[in-house]
């Protein structure tokens, strides 16, 4: 295999590590979110719950932004329908370089494993993709225009409290756990680019690094004395 890429490729490669870095601030965000509201109660006995309150006002904000780009409509933004559609238009030149195997694909929960085990070549892939994704833009349509409603409307402070609740944080990991899973196939299936080993959690690498902060974290209330040990923290794990 070449180690050089043509035009299209890296385009494809561009927008994949876009989306990666959302992925990334969107796990980032809800797990320092997460982290602080597992230490709530001694944050606010100290006396430091507005200043933690307010990390947490930011980490949603954060999360929330980072997620709804990935799913934009806009023909500019790098989104699941540009790279859906960049692979799909330049299937000739985006070659599948390596096939699913067996050991890998029993790890996806959003993608069969027969229908992943059978695809042969990247239009197969973008057209399966495709196909899952707009099955998932249906099943939690609702979810995702509360997503698109606050990336328009900016966070504004008075909107933010109403949107969230036109959706859950369930919904956001299934939204997450799902791009995770895309994105793992899109590396190794078209650049053999591993982000797992077989049978891991797709992108179990990119999780890890991303709930780096939230271990940073989970050490600073360890010095405090909230916690005896990071291993208490859930969050991170």
């Amino acid at each position: 295999m070449s180690t050089t890429l043509n035009d299209e490729q890296e385009t494809l490669k561009k927008y994949s590590k876009k989306l990666s870095e959302n992925i990334y601030d969107t796990i980032a965000s809800i797990c320092i979110l997460r982290t602080i509201e597992e230490v709530a109660e001694k944050v606010n006995e100290d006396g430091h719950g507005a200043y933690y309150s307010y990390i947490q006002k930011q980490m949603i904000n954060s999360s929330m932004l980072s997620l709804s780009k990935i799913f934009d409509t806009d023909k500019k933004s790098v989104s699941i329908n540009k790279i859906n559609t960049h692979i799909q238009c330049n299937y000739r030149k985006i070659v599948m370089q390596e096939p699913m195997i067996s050991e890998r694909a029993d790890a996806f929960k959003h993608f069969n494993k027969d229908n992943l085990l059978s695809i042969s070549n990247s239009l197969e892939l973008a057209k399966y993709l495709f196909s899952k994704f707009t099955e998932l833009e249906e099943l939690n349509k609702d979810d995702l225009k509360a997503l698109k409603d606050l990336r328009d409307r900016h966070i504004a402070h008075s909107d933010t409290r109403a949107i969230q609740y036109k959706t859950t944080w369930e919904k956001v990991d299934e939204l997450i756990e799902f791009l995770l899973e895309y994105l793992d196939l899109i590396e190794f299936m078209l650049f053999t680019t591993v982000w797992s080993g077989d049978g891991d959690a797709p992108c179990s690498t990119l999780v890890s690094n991303a709930k780096s902060a939230g271990c940073s974290l989970a050490r600073t209330f360890q010095k405090l004395g909230y916690i005896e040990n990071i291993s208490e923290i859930k969050a991170i794990k």
